[in-house]
């Protein structure tokens, strides 16, 4: 309770122009990389008295524990105390680097990917009973998906990645690209008590609209 009054009297102090206001916005490693920093860019330029503190993690605690302001997550809240928005949706699909394709060809179905090397996480593979039955086990095994971006673009083999960000990166081809392995749902959370002081309703609706902009991309 102590560390929510000061909370809320941390924003309701930097309510006025004139007053500099620090917002913790956490997103996971991918989102806080690849997709965040172009919409932070714009939010501060349209509000130069905040400062944005970016915290990559996946923990939803440090909303319920006021270790951060706004959470970018990819599934609904559940705790009471706290008030999400959905934002939108983006496929994942796979890709592979052209100099990839170049030395090694591109599947054309999925009994033939099971031939090729595979950049996942197991974790992830096993929620694709398709592959898992192929028996398609990684060439490497990454339980970070920046990671896993690094060896798509290093051209180690083919990967999944969410389709906005494999349009930015042109040396990237897709594979099989009717297959849609899964999609990524993109949710603004914060705390109910915050969620209407003026600072975090800013930061929450450009974010939420910048993040919008990017799931229709890939429509």
């Amino acid at each position: 309770m102590i560390d929510q009054a000061h909370t809320l009297e941390r924003l309701a102090k930097s309510a006025s122009a004139a007053e500099t206001t620090t917002l913790t916005i956490t997103a996971s490693q991918i989102t806080g990389t690849m997709v965040l920093p172009p919409i932070l860019a714009a939010f501060l330029d349209d509000h130069p008295t905040t400062r944005i503190t970016l915290s990559l993690t996946d923990a939803v605690e440090n909303i319920l524990e006021r270790k951060a302001d706004v959470a970018v997550r990819h599934t609904e809240p559940t705790q009471q105390e706290l008030w999400g928005r959905k934002i939108g949706t983006v496929p994942i699909k796979l890709y592979a680097h052209r100099d990839y394709v170049q030395r090694h060809g591109i599947p054309h179905d999925l009994t033939e990917l099971s031939r090729h090397r595979l950049i996942a996480s197991s974790a992830h593979l096993r929620r694709l009973p398709e592959l898992m039955a192929l028996g398609q086990r990684p060439a490497l095994d990454c339980s970070d998906d920046v990671g896993l971006l690094a060896a798509l673009r290093a051209g180690v083999g083919i990967g999944y990645c969410q389709t906005p960000i494999a349009q930015d990166n042109p040396d990237l081809v897709p594979v099989l690209p009717d297959y849609i392995p899964a999609t990524l749902t993109f949710w603004m959370i914060t705390h109910r008590d915050l969620r209407n002081v003026p600072s975090v309703r800013d930061v929450m609706r450009h974010v939420g609209d910048g993040l919008n902009a990017y799931c229709r991309r890939s429509q």
